[in-house]
């Protein structure tokens, strides 16, 4: 299951593909929640698919992976609301953010999560020619085989995923894959 927390534009370039992806030989079950009633409402309407949760407990509850998709100023609210739902999950599942310039120990610290992935995906995604640059850092090897392939999938999804041992190289392509569509379109 993946939960995304946050429902914006850049999750929406995610959850279209997603919903229409195989992911270890299945469709995943996916959620979102979104603080604002008339962008969950949107979505909920543009992918009838997908669940809409009403909490943020509802929505990571279960999840394998919780793609975080909020505005990265918006970091230390979504954690203090986030960290006891995480932390109550029987597994604690991966944490797979999209926010540009948030590094994965901050994200660590304020969640208390160890698996946590970094990438940085492009709106080209929402046509499946999207290129995604990504990392599980220098604490990959806490993540299993089945970890690391919902990952792959997911970005996968949206185009070309392109891992990199060192984050740095995510903040790099960040200029160039995140915004370089812009001036195209």
């Amino acid at each position: 299951k993946f939960a995304f927390v946050g429902a914006g534009k850049m999750a929406e370039a995610m959850l279209a593909p997603l919903q229409e992806t195989t992911i270890e030989n299945e469709t995943p079950s996916v959620s979102f929640y979104d603080v604002s009633c008339a962008v969950a409402k949107r979505v909920a309407e543009k992918y009838p698919s997908l669940t809409r949760a009403e909490s943020l407990d509802e929505c990571v509850d279960g999840a394998d992976v919780v793609v975080l998709c909020t505005k990265p100023q918006n970091c230390d609210a979504v954690f203090a609301d986030l960290r006891p739902v995480v932390q109550n999950q029987k597994t604690p599942p991966v944490l797979l953010s999209i926010l540009a310039g948030v590094p994965t120990e901050r994200f660590r610290a304020g969640l208390g999560l160890q698996k946590v992935a970094r990438a940085m995906p492009n709106t080209p995604g929402q046509i499946g020619c999207g290129v995604t640059v990504w990392t599980a850092g220098e604490h990959k090897e806490l993540f299993t085989d089945a970890d690391i392939e919902r990952c792959k999938g997911a970005l996968g999804a949206l185009g070309k995923e392109i891992y990199v041992e060192e984050e740095s190289y995510v903040d790099m392509s960040t200029s160039i894959s995140g915004s370089g569509p812009a001036y195209i379109f």
